[in-house]
């Protein structure tokens, strides 16, 4: 089993209301990222400051890394080509528009890069992996991660072990059933993902839902004629 990091209390709340502004002490930015190392060093470019980045449009010298095909095969290149990333899907559930149910990678974003927390209560809604990141992210900071929901019947692999370790719980084969709340988000009910959603399993109290349905490629700079 991994190993977890002890929380490090970098976020201090500056209002009372979860979501607001929270000042950065000793702020570290969390090595789940790893991508965010290869796009510091001078083979990328940004073409554009405000917009560049995992979303954006970034230039990159083709012979300094190595490109893997759609083959699985790795080639060098000698010419420059725009990467435009990937981007995250939503999932669709009861109540998915209250307010507090983000994107998973935009709640560990605001968590690393700007020390904001979407709530000091966080439930994760997942089919992939890349959602455990934001779980140890937040747990990092000093967040209590009250549970993760993962649809896939069997869960295994580096981060999700990091993310027992942690003492956070999994629920296998669980899916969002409903996200509860007015103009906050108050609490998720989880449900029997091969089911009509009517198995209703577990309810939790909590402010913010981070959800994650998988990453697609940003393809449509290519699909311009």
């Amino acid at each position: 089993m991994g190993q977890c990091a002890q929380p490090r209390r970098i976020l201090q709340q500056a209002g009372k209301r979860s979501g607001q502004m929270l000042r950065c002490v000793g702020f570290e930015q969390e090595a789940a990222a790893g991508h965010l190392d290869q796009l510091r060093k001078p083979s990328c470019r940004r073409l554009n400051h405000r917009h560049a980045g995992r979303h954006g449009l970034e230039q990159v010298e083709a012979k300094s890394i190595r490109i893997m095909g759609w083959d699985g095969q790795y080639r060098q290149g000698s010419q420059k080509f725009p990467a435009t990333g990937a981007i995250e899907r939503p999932i669709a559930f009861a109540g998915n528009d209250v307010p507090g149910v983000m994107l998973a990678s935009a709640v560990r974003d605001y968590a690393i890069n700007w020390a904001v927390a979407a709530g000091q209560r966080v439930v994760v809604a997942t089919n992939n992996d890349d959602a455990y990141r934001t779980a140890l992210a937040l747990h990092g900071a000093g967040v209590t991660v009250v549970a993760v929901a993962d649809v896939r019947a069997r869960v295994e692999g580096p981060l999700p072990e990091r993310v027992r370790a942690c003492g956070i719980p999994i629920f296998e084969g669980r899916a969002v059933r409903r996200a509860v709340g007015g103009k906050r988000l108050e609490r998720v009910e989880l449900c029997l993902f091969e089911s009509d959603g009517q198995a209703l399993t577990e309810t939790f109290s909590c402010d913010a839902l981070a959800v994650s349905g998988v990453w697609s490629p940003a393809v449509h700079l290519w699909c311009q004629p």
